[in-house]
């Protein structure tokens, strides 16, 4: 994995980030709060998990 984004959006009042890695070679949908900057959310998956994706992304939207 790159680690490269192929989305990422930031909340310009509150700061917060959330940014989507694809991987093909990553299996299960993962994410995690980035714990140094303490406002990233970074969410791993492969295309097939594009659904679970939309969730979190619009869970994350509706937080803000």
């Amino acid at each position: 994995m790159d680690g490269n984004p192929i989305f990422s959006v930031r909340n310009e009042v509150s700061g917060q980030i959330l940014r989507i890695v694809l991987d093909e070679e990553v299996d299960e949908l993962s994410s995690y709060q980035d714990k140094e900057a303490g406002c990233e959310l970074v969410i791993f998956g492969n295309l097939s998990l594009m659904d679970e994706i939309k969730k979190m992304i619009s869970a994350w939207i509706k937080a803000q």
